[in-house]
């Protein structure tokens, strides 16, 4: 339902939502792309909508009805 990738220093920013939009092929709900190095994240409800939460943000997952500080 829900998937959480996360940046290694190696992958670039193109490469990660690339690899991310694959999964709603598959079913899934709802994708997070953690960019560590821009202290983010980015929460994808389809592969061409997402919003992006920063480290003072309150991340809400609408698709998934979570909520994170």
């Amino acid at each position: 339902l829900l998937t959480v990738e996360i940046q290694s220093p190696s992958q670039s920013n193109d490469e990660m939502v690339e690899k991310a939009m694959q999964y709603f092929a598959f079913g899934v709900k709802s994708c997070w792309i953690v960019f560590p190095a821009m202290k983010g994240v980015a929460v994808y409800s389809s592969s061409d909508q997402y919003e992006f939460f920063q480290q003072e943000d309150i991340l809400k997952d609408s698709v998934m009805n979570i909520e994170v500080e």
